[in-house]
């Protein structure tokens, strides 16, 4: 089989008013993939009549078991030795793949790709480089990879799914992704991945197109979940020090941590996020947990002072990424 032979995976839940963009952002690379695999996850809607548009696309239908088993379906019909995968309302930019496969070329030891990407606000019709060019470029030394996930991951460039491209074996050999997580499966997948194979090729160049999910998504409904954050934190923990990994993780975990408190304390300031101190205070720095104290002794107020001075920072940050990028 030729060693550079891809197949896409596309899983869909009710994606009919989205899925022809993604299609068609796949049809229209510079290099097509040998194989287009759409996994329908028990839609109601026209998923099937919009992808049945399109003959040379594999259509599979399951019933509804989520995100990560439709993946998995379809990285095990799969026939091609590269696997890359798209959700139904992201789209690639024309120089995706071609990227990705000279990438790999030239660097054969490669299990794993990705790339940066650019994020759309569709309420304010934004878009800002989700990668800050130049953090990517000093952990990987201005190479094409970086030699540690981890250390990428924990400076806060992390694999999103819909840039990942990866050996299909190589996902046969870490189980694929976990259907049983709730939540956060491609980041678990990352990890894992991380643990046994932690150099991975990176293309600082945006190469995809990230909309930012629908209301009442599985992802949208779980992001003020406490539990689901300790216990996936607990897991890798776990994970990273089975494979003598887990100095390498604590920075991500602390990353994560700090990142995950913030939010939350938008989206639900009744949550318990005393519980992140309480089961990880050796991960989080003392600013942060004064922080997570101020917005919890003072509430909204508090929470509104805090969220302010990031807003400010935030927006720095996003002038400075999107002059670096033009």
């Amino acid at each position: 089989m030729n060693k550079q032979t891809v197949s896409v995976i596309i899983p869909a839940y009710n994606a009919a008013d989205c899925i022809t963009e993604a299609i068609q952002s796949i049809l229209t690379q510079s290099h097509i993939p040998e194989e287009i695999i759409v996994v329908d996850d028990g839609s109601i809607d026209a998923t099937a009549e919009m992808v049945r548009n399109y003959p040379s696309v594999h259509y599979i239908y399951q019933s509804n078991a989520g995100a990560a088993k439709a993946r998995n379906t379809g990285i095990l019909a799969a026939t091609g030795s590269w696997i890359a995968l798209l959700d139904a309302d992201d789209r690639w930019l024309p120089h995706k793949l071609h990227r990705q496969l000279e990438l790999t070329s030239t660097n054969p030891k490669l299990l794993w790709v990705y790339s940066n990407f650019w994020i759309h606000d569709q309420g304010n019709n934004n878009k800002v480089l989700a990668h800050n060019p130049e953090v990517a470029s000093e952990i990987s030394g201005k190479t094409d990879f970086f030699s540690n996930y981890l250390h990428a991951y924990s400076a806060g460039i992390p694999v999103q799914t819909l840039t990942l491209m990866i050996q299909r074996q190589t996902l046969l050999d870490i189980d694929m992704f976990d259907p049983d997580l709730a939540w956060a499966q491609d980041a678990d997948l990352a990890l894992r991945l991380a643990y046994r194979y932690p150099k991975v090729g990176y293309i600082a160049d945006p190469l995809a197109w990230y909309e930012h999910r629908r209301q009442g998504s599985i992802a949208s409904q779980n992001r003020s979940n406490v539990e689901l954050r300790c216990n996936f934190i607990t897991r890798h923990l776990q994970l990273s020090q089975k494979h003598g990994c887990l100095r390498e993780f604590q920075p991500c975990a602390t990353r994560l941590l700090q990142r995950w408190i913030r939010e939350i304390s938008i989206l639900d300031p009744k949550a318990d996020t005393g519980r992140f101190i309480r089961d990880f205070a050796d991960l989080l720095p003392r600013k942060l947990r004064m922080e997570l104290c101020f917005r919890r002794r003072f509430g909204r107020l508090g929470s509104w002072c805090v969220d302010k001075y990031f807003q400010v920072k935030n927006r720095k940050y996003h002038k400075k990424t999107l002059k670096n990028s033009q």
